[in-house]
């Protein structure tokens, strides 16, 4: 396995892992993972964005780097999208989002 392979499997193991980290850090009351809002009905980007990771993920495990890399290029761009609306409020994303982020 090549280098380029390994690293793109560990990414789309990382933003795998990412889902069940808390995405956002509300303080005192705790964080909120993407798991989290799939399980309370969360809104259509929710859904959209958990599968955007899962088919970076599938992707990059079948070898399709063209794919794969215009998926993370669609990930990281609506990752920028979500810190310009919320004011670029970096202390409320928790540890998922800067594993998605990195």
């Amino acid at each position: 396995m090549g280098r380029n392979k390994t690293i793109s499997l560990v990414a789309g193991v990382v933003m795998i892992i990412s889902l069940f980290l808390p995405f956002v850090d509300l303080g005192a009351f705790g964080g909120l993972s993407l798991f989290d809002g799939l399980k309370a009905g969360g809104d259509t980007q929710t859904y959209i964005f958990t599968a955007l990771i899962a088919f970076f993920a599938v992707l990059t495990a079948i070898n399709q780097p063209l794919g794969a890399r215009i998926i993370a290029i669609i990930i990281l761009l609506w990752m920028l999208f979500i810190l310009f609306a919320a004011g670029f409020m970096v202390s409320i994303l928790g540890v998922g989002a800067w594993l998605i982020l990195l």
